[in-house]
């Protein structure tokens, strides 16, 4: 499979997802309920959410989603977007001595500069397209674990750490399992 199909499958997943949600609570025929029942719709005031109480509800709604999809929540799609195709465009133009260096470069610049800048960008452009005046601060939370989870999604690339992948999978595995409960840990009520 190319990095490309492996992008534009990843993309389709993740609107899939969002369409999904939207339609369940679109097309439910008691329309208010809906969105009054906390528990299905999960959102932040929810009195178990804030004690960490975890409902039969959540453990359903959590089944079967992969490390994959857990990594990929605390990143936006676009870095993934741009990601997939510049190592894809480095591993057919660089010369073979230079690849891996490149790729390392590319792999650290995107990891550590541009996923913390689209989180902080589409941020405040969704806190100001909510119609608010000014966002709030940094979301350094919201960085950081883009940052982390990118970091952990864009080493498993195929090609990127060669010979790694075995190591990484491991590391992705933990890493996917213990970071939704980090940013519930360390999440404020209303986010």
């Amino acid at each position: 499979m190319t990095l490309n199909a492996m992008a534009r499958d990843a993309v389709a997943e993740r609107l899939r997802a969002r369409t999904a949600i939207d339609s369940s609570i679109v097309t439910d025929a008691d329309f208010q309920s809906a969105l009054l029942d906390e528990k299905r719709v999960g959102l932040p005031h929810d009195p178990a959410a804030k004690a960490g109480v975890v409902t039969k509800a959540d453990a359903k709604a959590t089944e079967g989603i992969s490390v994959v999809e857990r990594l990929t929540r605390y990143f936006p799609v676009e870095v993934m977007a741009l990601y997939l195709p510049g190592v894809a465009t480095i591993q057919s133009r660089a010369l073979p001595s230079d690849t891996a260096a490149w790729l390392v470069w590319f792999y650290l610049g995107f990891a550590l500069l541009l996923t913390p800048l689209v989180v902080l960008v589409l941020y405040r452009a969704n806190w100001r397209r909510a119609g608010n005046a000014a966002a709030p601060g940094v979301p350094v939370r919201k960085m950081l674990l883009g940052l982390v989870s990118f970091a952990t999604w864009g080493a498993c690339v195929p090609g990127v750490f060669p010979g790694q992948q075995w190591f990484l999978g491991w590391i992705a595995l933990v890493v996917g399992t213990l970071l939704p409960e980090i940013d519930a840990a360390f999440s404020k009520d209303g986010e």
